[in-house]
């Protein structure tokens, strides 16, 4: 999933990967704005963790600062994730063992959750709910709860599809983001409305109200590596 990049901060981003690090004072002159407006997206940024500080020891008078990406940053930026996961997602599609398959799709949707924060605890389905979005969009992710006029609960909503590339051809990439909502939220969910079949242009998940009253087994929630390898 990408996360929002508003167009100012992808600019200090990309320079800051041409130029390995900056001052403010060299952005202010790159980007052509205020020093304050530089200061506020630094700080945005700093909070996001797409970017580090740096001490630099001046000659004379006060220490100053230069900016350099973080890994996470990097990762940000990289642009051939796609390309990436379309070639690992035909690969995974080809394996003939279907116990074997989905296995190993559950594991990635665990480790997506995990990344994404984890199982959430406590609290009704709705509740639970609210918490999983909450920290999805912690994560900078395009996603927000909605009420909606046919349904008691509230639903989750990805403004946009978070795998474009690969759903568009193959719905079974959203079968994966699924199962990692229903381990987040532990309870479960499912999908109501892709993307590519919605007027609004947007992914909508809701919880199984038939099935409100059931927790999800913990085989769902975690699968351990030696089941791999065992099948």
């Amino acid at each position: 999933m990408t996360p929002l990049v508003e167009n100012s901060d992808l600019k200090v981003l990309e320079l800051l990967r041409q130029f390995g690090s900056l001052g403010i004072s060299e952005l202010v002159d790159k980007l052509g704005v205020t020093t304050t407006a530089v200061r506020q997206r630094m700080d945005r940024l700093l909070v996001k963790q797409w970017v580090e500080r740096r001490e630099e020891k001046a000659a004379r008078g006060r220490p100053g600062y230069r900016f350099a990406l973080t890994d996470r940053g990097q990762r940000m930026l990289g642009n051939n994730l796609s390309d990436l996961a379309s070639v690992l997602w035909q690969e995974i599609n080809q394996i003939d063992d279907s116990q074997v398959r989905n296995l190993l799709l559950q594991k990635i949707a665990n480790r997506l959750a995990g990344l994404y924060g984890g199982a959430v605890e406590g609290g009704d389905p709705a509740e639970r709910l609210a918490m999983v979005v909450q920290n999805l969009r912690a994560n900078q992710l395009p996603v927000s709860l909605e009420k909606t006029d046919n349904s008691r609960l509230p639903v989750l909503q990805f403004n946009g599809c978070p795998y474009p590339d690969l759903s568009r051809d193959d719905h079974g990439i959203c079968e994966v983001e699924t199962s990692m909502l229903t381990a987040m939220a532990g309870v479960p969910i499912r999908l109501r409305e892709c993307r590519c079949d919605s007027a609004t242009g947007c992914c909508t998940y809701e919880l199984v109200e038939e099935t409100l009253g059931v927790q999800v087994p913990s085989p769902l929630v975690k699968v351990a590596d030696s089941e791999l390898v065992n099948h």
